[in-house]
């Protein structure tokens, strides 16, 4: 079991902080200095995929789960990011319980959702058991839905309840937008 799903099932406070620049050693810096988690995003940076997986690489030497916030709903973002082994993500922007079905789908494999195979660097490139990986250890990403719009949560009570989910994470900026309260 990843060790930040194991700090949310024991309910522990996690404190965590973004990296929003392209250079690995952040990450590194962030966990030598003692966050319990980063987070990577790849939502509104210019960051690429292989800048990505090189500060996931370097969350890892430095022992401190790594979280990606995700591109959109962007089906192609979500399964290069999977790949490459997060210790979780987080879904931006989501509005309607449909959507954030349709986005967890995206990341179980069948007959739990939708997933293709392809988990190359998140098996370590066959060194791991793929059929455990797919079966036990695909469901120790954890995953998180962003709230940046009164559509959820005016339909939190029923979202809540969608199986998978992790936790949600609060997007105060593009809330308010909705709200018609842009930053206040």
């Amino acid at each position: 079991m990843n060790k930040l799903r194991e700090t949310l099932n024991a309910k522990e406070k996690i404190l965590g902080t973004l990296v929003s620049l392209t250079d690995p050693c952040l990450c590194e810096i962030i966990g030598n200095i003692g966050y319990d988690c980063v987070w990577i995003d790849m939502e509104h940076t210019y960051m690429s995929y292989k800048e990505g997986l090189s500060h996931l690489n370097a969350a890892r030497s430095a022992n401190i789960p790594a979280v990606v916030r995700l591109p959109q709903n962007d089906l192609t973002a979500t399964k290069k990011v999977i790949e490459m082994g997060p210790d979780g993500i987080i879904f931006p922007m989501a509005k309607t319980k449909e959507e954030i079905c349709s986005l967890i789908d995206m990341t179980l494999y069948p007959p739990h959702g939708t997933r293709g195979f392809g988990p190359l660097r998140a098996i370590g490139y066959e060194a791991s058991n793929s059929k455990k990986y797919v079966f036990e250890e695909s469901f120790d990403m954890c995953r998180f839905v962003q709230i940046e719009h009164t559509a959820i949560i005016e339909n939190l009570e029923e979202i809540i309840k969608i199986p998978y989910i992790d936790g949600f994470i609060l997007g105060p900026n593009d809330l308010s937008g909705s709200l018609g309260e842009m930053l206040n």
